[in-house]
Order: C-alpha cells, then sequence, then structure tokens
C-alpha cells in the first residue's frame, strides 16, 4: 500500500495598513482601530475560510464600535488590496450611510404624573451627568448609548414609582441624525 501525505501550505501576509473610508468626523480612527482584532504588522492567511472569519469578526466590532458611539445603520464593507512581490496587504474598512441618534421625544404615561418637564430634561441632558460629561465631549456631543438610555428609564421609573406611581410607564422615542 502507498501512503499519501496532503499537506496545505498557507502564505501568510502581514498587514501593512488598516485604512478607513466613511468614518463620521466625531469619531477617532484610532478607537476604532483599537476595537478590531487586526493590527498592522500582524500575520494573517488569506484563504476563503480564514478571510471570511476575520472580516465577519472585523465587521461585527466596527457595527459594535460604532453603535457605542451613538452612530446606526451603517453598511460596512471591508476589503483589501494585496501587494505579492513582498506578501503584505492594505486593509480597507469603509462604512457607508448611518445616522447618529438623539433623543427626539419623551412620553410618559399616567395619570396626574408630577413634573413631567423633569423627566424629559432628565433624557435630554443624560449625556451631561457628572459620569458622562467627559465622555460626551470627546465624542462630539453624541453620548447616546441604548445603555445610558436604559439606565436613565430605570432611574426614572423608580422615581415614580417611590412617589407612589406603581403602573407609570415610560417610552422613548428617537430620531436619527443625518450623517451627510
Amino acid at each position: 500500500k502507498d501512503t499519501v501525505l496532503n499537506c496545505d501550505i498557507n502564505i501568510k501576509s502581514k498587514i501593512k495598513n488598516i485604512h478607513t473610508k466613511g468614518l463620521p468626523a466625531f469619531l477617532l480612527e484610532s478607537e476604532l482601530l483599537k476595537k478590531i482584532s487586526l493590527q498592522v504588522g500582524q500575520d494573517i492567511v488569506i484563504d476563503e475560510s480564514s478571510k471570511k472569519n476575520i472580516f465577519l469578526q472585523t465587521k461585527s466590532r466596527v457595527e459594535n464600535f460604532l453603535q457605542q458611539e451613538g452612530f446606526y445603520g451603517s453598511e460596512i464593507t471591508i476589503s483589501y488590496t494585496s501587494y505579492p512581490q513582498n506578501r503584505n496587504i492594505d486593509i480597507l474598512i469603509d462604512i457607508k450611510k448611518g445616522n447618529f441618534v438623539r433623543i427626539n421625544n419623551v412620553v410618559i404615561m399616567g395619570d396626574d404624573l408630577p413634573n413631567v418637564s423633569k423627566f424629559e430634561k432628565s433624557y435630554k441632558r443624560m449625556c451631561f451627568s457628572f459620569s458622562t460629561i467627559l465622555e460626551s465631549f470627546s465624542k462630539g456631543f453624541n453620548c447616546y448609548s441604548p445603555e445610558l438610555e436604559s439606565n436613565t428609564t430605570k432611574s426614572l421609573v423608580q422615581e415614580l414609582v417611590n412617589e407612589g406611581y406603581i403602573q407609570a410607564n415610560i417610552r422613548v422615542s428617537k430620531y436619527w441624525l443625518n450623517n451627510d
């Protein structure tokens, strides 16, 4: 019997540059690049399987970063240019569309609620609490995040409950600021 040994040899390429295109003006490319798994100087294998996995993971991390910064609805494409003579590649993260979100309207439902304007102001000024003021300035005054909205809502619902409004409910609607 003959024994056959098959070996797949995958040549690694080195990431020479990572560029972004379409990143919103208030967001820093350096901050985005810290959040993704690809780094300049990293050796990677560019075959179909690993390319799909690496690029899907990177796309997911870019989407998460943008959403944490209050930027939703973007289309992200990751592509690369290969330079076979020196086995380097350049990666492009292309961000299209998308909008920043802000709190537009706050509806507080319930009978005879006290000081509704106080609750509305809490949402519109949630970026300017002591713990988020520096962060909001670094993001160009857009600190919206689902987590911050949720925390504000929970806090206000608890205030209503403490005041005896057990059935009170808060609904927040958002609007999108055009990025163009």
